[in-house]
Formats: C-alpha cells, sequence, structure tokens
C-alpha cells in the first residue's frame, strides 16, 4: 500500500513539474512579448519625436516665407510671390500629412490592444 502511494506521489509530483514547465514557458513568452511591444512603441515615440521636430522646423520655415511675403521692404515680382505662396502651400500640406500620421501612431500606442 505504500507503495501504491509512492507512486501515486511521484506521479502527481511529476505532472506539477509538467505544468511548472508549462507554466515557466508561458511566462517567458509573456516576456518575450512584452519586451516585443516595448520595442515596438519606442521605435513608434522616436518616429513620432522625428516628425514633430520635422514639423516645428518646417513651421519656422513657413513663418521666415511668410515674413519674405509680408514684409514691405522686400520687393518681389509677382512670379516669386507665386512660388513663395506655392511652397508655403506644400509645406502646409505636408506638416498636416505628417501631424496626420502621428496621430495614427499616437492612437496604435494608445490603443488598449496593445495591453498584454
Amino acid at each position: 500500500e505504500s507503495d501504491t502511494r509512492l507512486q501515486e506521489t511521484q506521479s502527481q509530483l511529476q505532472e506539477t513539474q509538467v505544468q511548472l514547465q508549462h507554466a515557466h514557458q508561458n511566462f517567458q513568452d509573456s516576456q518575450q512579448q512584452t519586451q516585443d511591444l516595448n520595442r515596438q512603441v519606442q521605435e513608434y515615440n522616436q518616429t513620432t519625436q522625428r516628425k514633430e521636430d520635422t514639423i516645428r522646423e518646417q513651421q519656422e520655415e513657413i513663418r521666415c516665407l511668410r515674413s519674405q511675403i509680408e514684409n514691405p521692404h522686400w520687393v518681389l515680382e509677382r512670379k516669386e510671390i507665386e512660388m513663395t505662396n506655392e511652397t508655403t502651400q506644400r509645406k502646409e500640406d505636408t506638416i498636416r500629412e505628417q501631424q496626420e500620421e502621428i496621430r495614427c501612431l499616437r492612437s496604435q500606442i494608445e490603443n488598449p490592444h496593445w495591453v498584454l
């Protein structure tokens, strides 16, 4: 009878060890997924920061271009004014596109499905 109990205990112990190994593997997998997600979030943050930096630079360039147009001391030919206006418009379009891209990136980062 004690042999039977010993065998049952050993069997339960082996089953517990297998369950523990599975739980440990699941834990390691979860840690790896968390690290991967953290890396992706960091990449998104860096991309967003670069986009914001570019937007600030372009906004400054737009301010300079506008100041050239509006400054009465500047006498520009009509063609130059039109070209400057077109350049300013393209810059503003680019900024809007980048801001939309930043909103999308932030939305991906803040979306609850990222949370494990």
